[in-house]
């Protein structure tokens, strides 16, 4: 009997799912059809779906994480649909059509996962059985400390000027390694943790506070995730919202001084727009799509979208590949960054949106979670993926398939060979 009632409620929530996914998508045909006129239902529509990402996701806390961070890049952009606010310095690609049209997009992406994202009804903490490898363990704490010291480049002239090096952010999945060969030795994880905080304290120094963030969320799994869940993390997160935010303001000055006035703007867009990030992120999602309606050729497109693809392999060297920087050069300057579904825009149109959607819920829902992956793989591999959020979702989709899903892979597999050769050669002795 409770079989039945419990089968006939499954039947029901995917029926409703799909009614709701189709009312959805006849609203973003309605859309389309009157050139992505409805932009403040496009926006409201994605703060709705972000918050029941926040609902559902409030068992897990790696996944509650991640989507509070989706669910402000939203906020910050807002202003921009919701009461008009301009949010960039730039102007070329700051068209209606075009920004609508981005909406439009981060709309149908967010509202997808929404809809079949599955909800955790049970409580789910990042805790993982570690393994004893002194080897291993000492090897991945040195270059730790090597990542520390030269992740940054230093350069006295014409000035002091510094620059982030991308092998910077390669830290935190060495340290993660590093913590997974500690064993149950407490002592090798505060030595690891002491190289954590050198490591933010560095980063927000020099301005730097996407490294920090990924970072601070891989700690959360790691070291506190038994103690931690979504009211903690809501409260948290007013704490490190104001400290991202004075860091921007120093990063934009590099005083002390004027660093209290951050906190009178922090949430007043008329005078905050000039240190929001992700209005630049929106706004170089703006030119992405310019660029796919105005400049390229479908050729051209997938021969940009071919070079990405080899770019995972042999990272960001081919021109046509690292698309944003490309259109910073060659057409119009941009801040930086793009949502990932709004590059897969330019490259495949709604095609692309569709794929990539289905592709970060797929993750999301765990689908990887196959019989022959082994168990640590699993939880490692989405520790990862949901601290690296903040750059696969709003800078650029390489980090997605190149660091965390192929250097991942290597990475694991290499120490987990070590790991077997040590301990048999320990064994024989």
């Amino acid at each position: 009997m409770n079989i039945t009632i419990h089968g006939k409620e499954k039947q029901f929530k995917y029926i409703t799912k799909i009614l709701l996914f189709f009312a959805f998508v006849l609203f973003m045909v309605v859309n389309y059809m009157n050139n992505y006129y409805f932009n403040k239902t496009s926006m409201i529509i994605t703060l709705i779906s972000s918050l029941v990402l926040l609902y559902k996701s409030r068992n897990d806390v790696g996944h509650f994480i991640a989507f509070t961070f989706i669910t402000y890049a939203i906020y910050k952009i807002s202003y921009e649909y919701l009461f008009d606010v301009k949010t960039t310095f730039y102007n070329v690609f700051y068209i209606d059509y075009n920004y609508n049209l981005v909406i439009a997009i981060l709309c149908y992406f967010t509202t997808y996962i929404a809809i079949f994202y599955r909800e955790r009804q049970t409580k789910k903490h990042y805790c993982i059985t570690t393994k004893n490898n002194v080897l291993i363990y000492y090897i991945l704490y040195f270059v730790c400390l090597f990542v520390l010291i030269f992740g940054i480049k230093r350069v006295h002239a014409d000035g002091y000027i510094v620059s982030i090096k991308t092998i910077y952010e390669y830290f935190l999945i060495f340290f993660m390694f590093a913590y997974y060969y500690s064993g149950k030795s407490k002592t090798k994880k505060k030595f690891l943790l002491l190289l954590g905080i050198i490591y933010v304290f560095q980063d927000f120094y020099y301005g730097g506070r996407i490294s920090s963030i990924q970072f601070l969320i891989l700690i959360c799994l790691l070291y506190y995730s038994k103690k931690l869940n979504s009211k903690k993390i809501m409260l948290l997160s007013l704490p490190a919202i104001i400290l991202m935010n004075v860091v921007e303001f120093y990063r934009n000055n590099y005083t002390l001084e004027q660093v209290a006035l951050s906190f009178i703007n922090i949430f007043n867009p008329n005078t905050n727009y000039k240190w929001n990030t992700f209005s630049e992120v929106l706004y170089s999602s703006s030119g992405l799509t310019y660029a796919k309606l105005e400049v390229f050729t479908l050729h051209g497109r997938l021969d940009s979208f071919s070079q990405f693809f080899t770019n995972i392999f042999i990272g960001g060297k081919n021109e046509l590949g690292d698309i944003i920087p490309y259109i910073s050069t060659n057409i119009s300057r941009v801040g930086g960054g793009g949502y990932i579904p709004v590059y897969f825009y330019f490259w495949f149109g709604w095609f692309g949106v569709v794929l990539i959607s289905m592709l970060i819920c797929y993750l999301f829902n765990e689908n990887l979670k196959l019989k022959w992956i082994k168990k640590d793989f699993y939880i490692l591999f989405n520790m990862v993926f949901i601290s690296m959020t903040p750059r696969w979702y709003a800078y650029t989709p390489l980090i997605l398939f190149r660091f965390v899903i192929l250097n991942f892979i290597i990475i694991y597999y290499l120490l987990y060979l070590l790991d077997i050769l040590t301990q048999k050669k320990a064994a024989r002795v």
